[in-house]
């Protein structure tokens, strides 16, 4: 690109030497100085009030973890209380469980007894039983053979009763007479539909 000067040869040296010095500035002098001052105080309120601010801020999150502090304190005894009552009721509910499975056995106990009396034929004498609440073991004596599946029928009909097995019969002496020991196993339960 081509320039052209259209200025004068003579007003051309003046204009190049105004180049070199710059643009006269018009203004107060020491503006400059009065205005990086009055930016300093403006930026050191600034940061003043912002320290100021978050120095309350802290102190106040300072002064709520102290609250939180003694309010845990106290929540801690209550937290023992609280453990210790847990701990007691699970106990209690140990023992009362216990109780509840004992007076559900023991009616089914009540009646195995009644049904083991009521269904004995005659001439036959229990010696032992253990009885668990899903089993049953019976040993007696009679003096008949005869008279031992008989036994057995009968407690199959009794609805806390079932599978009845004869696990040995033998001769045995009894006060001086001949008579026959038998033992028998049995599965024992409540009533089917019952309590």
């Amino acid at each position: 690109m081509i320039r052209i000067n259209l200025i004068p040869k003579e007003e051309r040296k003046k204009v190049r030497k105004k180049r070199r010095m710059g643009v006269p500035k018009i203004g107060i002098p020491g503006i400059d100085l009065i205005g990086s001052f009055v930016l300093l105080l403006i930026v050191g309120g600034v940061l003043f009030f912002m320290h100021r601010g978050y120095t309350a801020k802290i102190r106040k999150v300072k002064e709520n973890i102290a609250v939180a502090k003694e309010e845990l304190k106290k929540l801690e005894s209550e937290v023992k209380v609280v453990k210790s009552f847990e701990k007691k009721q699970k106990e209690l509910n140990v023992l009362i469980d216990l109780v509840k499975e004992l007076n559900k056995n023991r009616s089914l106990m009540i009646h195995l007894l009644d049904e083991l009396n009521y269904r004995k034929p005659d001439y036959i004498w229990y010696t032992s039983l253990n009885l668990t609440t899903t089993s049953m073991n019976l040993e007696g004596i009679t003096f008949s053979n005869q008279l031992v599946p008989q036994l057995m029928d009968n407690l199959e009909k009794s609805a806390y009763i079932s599978n009845v097995q004869l696990v040995e019969v033998q001769d045995g002496d009894f006060e001086g007479h001949t008579v026959k020991t038998f033992s028998i196993t049995a599965n024992v339960h409540p009533p089917s539909g019952g309590k």
